[in-house]
Parts: structure tokens; sequence; C-alpha cells
């Protein structure tokens, strides 16, 4: 449905921008540090209140919890919030 392509969209786009977020801060520390990221080590989301997902650089998703739901969206005003976890190699 429209909503279900609505949601996933938002998703996406907010993971993408903690993606991006965490990398800058990431690259900020190791060139104040004097070191390179040479790769990801482990990486995890957590969409506000479900169980985080967690990503191993030479593995797939690890599923969440049998029976977690997705938060539905509702009509009206929402907040939603989406951090991830992400673990880098240095050099």
């Amino acid at each position: 449905s429209a909503s279900d392509d609505m949601q996933k969209e938002l998703r996406e786009d907010l993971m993408n921008e903690a993606i991006a977020d965490a990398s800058s801060k990431a690259g900020e520390l190791a060139d104040g540090l004097g070191v390179e990221i040479t790769g990801v080590q482990t990486a995890s989301v957590n969409e506000g209140g479900a169980s985080p997902v967690y990503y191993a650089a030479d593995r797939e998703a690890v599923p969440m919890e049998d029976g977690a739901a997705s938060t539905p969206i509702e009509p009206g005003e929402s907040t939603v919030s989406m951090s991830v976890q992400v673990t880098y190699y240095i050099g």
C-alpha cells in the first residue's frame, strides 16, 4: 500500500542519513587521531524502540526477534527516530 511504501522510504532515508552522520563523525575523529578508517567491523540499526538489527562486514543482517512488528504510522503528526552504531577498523 501507499502507507507501507511511505514507511519504507522514510526508513531508508533515515538510515542513510544516520549512516552518513556516523561516517562523517568517524572520519573527523580518525583525522584528529592521525589514523585512517580501513573498514567496517560491525554496524547496527535501531528504529526507535524496536530491537536493533546487527550487521557484520562478512555476514547478512541478523533478523529481529520472532514476532517483532514494525511501528505502524497513524494519520496525524508522528515522531520517528533511527540510530546506527558502527564499529570501524582503523590503521
